[in-house]
């Protein structure tokens, strides 16, 4: 849990001083939420963004895999996130992009 609490306060800083944005508890990890509309999510270590359906081959190619999770015996793919491809994590500016938001003044 505390890679993903230092993991989290990467992100936010990378994001900038933004109000619109908020990190709420989500399960075992955090919900990215920008004017009250979920745009990401924190799970695992690893940083999801909320991704339209016809990134995910592009996404691939960057290196990014669409969320999984195990129930039982089958692993379910929820096709709509995906993790922020590396410069993501790098860049606030290319953060922003990939989950959606406006550019930081």
């Amino acid at each position: 849990m505390s890679a993903d609490r230092s993991l989290l306060a990467h992100v936010v800083d990378l994001l900038g001083d933004d109000p619109a944005l908020t990190t709420p508890r989500l399960f075992s990890g955090w919900s990215l939420r920008y004017a009250d509309e979920p745009v990401g999510m924190i799970v695992r270590g690893t940083v999801y963004a909320k991704a339209a359906p016809d990134v995910g081959e592009a996404w691939r190619a960057l290196g990014s895999t669409p969320f999984t999770y195990t129930r039982g015996d089958r692993t379910i793919t929820m096709a709509g996130y995906w993790s922020v491809p590396p410069d993501g994590l790098e860049r606030g500016d290319a953060l922003r992009d990939y989950l959606g938001l406006p550019p930081d003044d």
